[in-house]
């Protein structure tokens, strides 16, 4: 019997460390998708506005 509860509790600890590293995996795509958005806007803006009057950081995404 203590052998089980032994194995569940590792079992736990196992799947919390997994399911953080996960988020925060997911999370790091998250940011680099939104940089990769932000220079593709940025670079359609330079195409359509030839005088260069934007402001990318006024445009808020």
């Amino acid at each position: 019997m203590e052998g089980f509860q032994l194995d569940s509790i590792m079992d736990m600890e196992t799947d919390q460390y997994r399911s953080t590293r996960v988020k925060a995996g997911k999370r790091k795509w998250r940011e680099i998708e939104a940089i990769l958005d932000r220079r593709q806007l940025q670079k359609e803006l330079m195409e359509l506005d030839y005088s260069g009057e934007y402001k990318l950081d006024d445009i808020q995404i």
